[in-house]
């Protein structure tokens, strides 16, 4: 069977079309598997060498202490923990909407600088939104500010959060004007609602008899973690509109988009 040329890389596919079903050519598999290995072992590599390495280090770290195993790190918290499936799971979701406008920032920063170099402004505010949005997933998956700072590397919670609230202040400044032509309401509910969220947080409201009605432990605890998860989706919200506005922009203007990508 004749193979046909891949229209992304080049390659053979090992496939053809016949009455709605797929006929496979294990031969041409194979060879196809050979050429894309040929031309993907540089991704291959820089994909899994560091996957390699940081299992080595876990391994090397549950190696140096009898109360670490290896499991601590691979397996899920809950299953660890003995707790429900459903345990954490506001929480749980809250990363992954983390990790989506992490990961829908930088897909749009790269499709952004293929699209038009020149575009300064939004590229710069997107390349913030992803360090901004790193942090933040990062503190709320391993407790930085409560946990790791003050328990490990002996900065206190109250120094993390002013860190967080400079940084989030030049990511403001920095971006001043590419931000407001944009739907900043947006993202300013999104700033709101994370202040809100963190006030609760250091206020302890529950712990002052004029309050200790209104806000017990447990309906503080709700609604600081209630304001931080609306506060990520309208996050992720407004991230989503902006990349989608950007990039539909640069495609809709022949003349915005370099010729090498027109054809």
């Amino acid at each position: 069977m004749s193979t046909k040329k891949d229209s992304l890389g080049g390659l053979a596919q090992p496939w053809r079309f016949s009455q709605g079903s797929v006929i496979f050519n294990v031969r041409a598999i194979i060879v196809g598997a050979f050429q894309q290995l040929g031309a993907l072992w540089k991704v291959l590599l820089y994909l899994y060498g560091p996957i390699a390495l940081f299992f080595i280090v876990l391994d090397l770290i549950s190696r140096s202490s009898d109360r670490i195993t290896l499991s601590y790190f691979t397996r899920d918290i809950a299953a660890l923990g003995h707790l429900p499936f459903f345990a954490g799971l506001v929480s749980q979701l809250g990363g992954l909407l983390w990790s989506a406008t992490l990961t829908l920032c930088a897909f749009s920063l790269f499709i952004l600088r293929k699209q038009n170099p020149d575009s300064t402004s939004p590229r710069r505010l997107l390349l913030w939104a992803i360090l901004l949005t790193a942090v933040l997933l990062f503190d709320d998956y391993f407790q930085l500010h409560e946990e790791i700072g003050p328990d490990y590397l002996h900065i206190s919670e109250k120094v993390i959060e002013l860190g967080y609230m400079v940084i989030g202040l030049i990511f403001l400044l920095a971006n001043f004007g590419e931000i407001m032509s944009s739907e900043y309401l947006l993202l300013g509910l999104a700033l709101v609602l994370f202040g809100g969220s963190a006030f609760l947080d250091g206020a302890h409201l529950d712990k002052f008899d004029q309050y200790s009605v209104f806000f017990s432990e447990q309906f503080q605890t709700f609604l600081e973690d209630g304001l931080k998860f609306v506060g990520i989706t309208t996050w992720l919200t407004y991230f989503a509109r902006y990349a989608y506005q950007k990039i539909n922009a640069r495609e809709s203007d022949p003349a915005a988009i370099p010729r090498s990508l027109q054809n």
